[in-house]
């Protein structure tokens, strides 16, 4: 699907999903998304915008015409997840506070069970902390663990960008992730600046083709991105991150390594001085 595609553009009929268990419309939104977002990037950004017009169009071009009871508990979890996830990066809780199981539960009309399982995902994802008798909150970094994270990407991050100047291939997500920078709306939300980000960064780790690298990235990607939500470490404005990914892709495209390599560093630097910055 091109990027250019507007919300107008998109079906208005809408389906229901059935199965055991109701889901609420919240939560069904936020499954059919979650179910599209590994193959279509676009609409990940337009879901913001209009969540109803962008599950039709998925609904009636995308999903299976049925699902089963199975399928449905386990699209529920995940769409919890999203949408726990989606909250937390809109800094909806602050740094430290705990999310209760009874009002979470409550809140998106599931389980506690259900919520659990979903905290212990996100957990796992970094965006959640687990404490013993306590319950799961929202992660509080402080000096050192700013440094930690931003040293470690700089390290996994540092061997992708040296495959890919090897192979001389610029993985498309990057490229793709630029353009949903460019079309950024007037006061883009930090949630959507940073989830165009982490699609850039992402599409340079998996061009690594190390499945290795992949995965100890992706215990790591989590607190970058909410790192960057907490501490507000963004650009002024779109033009200006559009303009400093655009300058590593053309970094990139010199297929020689230590050019490459430095415009990343400069790049990582830059993001550990703004996230140091005090808030």
């Amino acid at each position: 699907m091109s990027l250019a595609v507007e919300r107008g553009c998109l079906k208005r009929n809408h389906q229901t999903v059935t199965g055991k268990g109701a889901v609420n419309e919240r939560l069904t939104s936020a499954a059919i998304f979650c179910y599209f977002f590994t193959t279509e990037c676009t609409l990940c950004f337009l879901f913001e915008q209009s969540p109803t017009l962008t599950c039709s169009y998925i609904m009636e071009n995308h999903l299976p015409s049925s699902l089963s009871s199975e399928e449905i508990k386990s699209t529920t979890l995940e769409s919890l997840v999203l949408t726990i996830r989606q909250r937390i990066l809109n800094g909806e809780f602050e740094p430290g506070s705990f999310l209760r199981d009874i009002r979470m539960a409550e809140e998106h009309g599931v389980s506690r069970t259900t919520f659990r399982s979903a905290a212990q995902i996100l957990v796992s994802q970094g965006l959640l902390v687990q404490i013993v008798n306590r319950g799961f909150c929202v992660p509080k970094f402080g000096p050192n663990d700013i440094v930690d994270v931003t040293r470690l990407r700089g390290v996994l991050e540092g061997e992708a960008v040296r495959m890919i100047t090897y192979s001389g291939l610029i993985p498309k997500g990057a490229l793709d992730a630029i353009e949903v920078m460019r079309a950024a709306p007037a006061g883009a939300s930090s949630a959507y600046l940073s989830a165009a980000d982490r699609a850039f960064h992402r599409a340079i780790i998996d061009a690594s083709l190390s499945p290795r690298l992949q995965k100890s990235y992706s215990v790591l990607e989590g607190e970058i991105e909410l790192l960057m939500v907490q501490r507000n470490a963004f650009y002024e404005n779109s033009k200006e991150l559009v303009a400093e990914h655009e300058h590593l892709i053309r970094c990139l495209e010199t297929r020689v390594y230590d050019i490459a390599r430095d415009a990343f560093v400069e790049h990582w630097e830059d993001l550990s001085k703004k996230l140091l910055l005090p808030t």
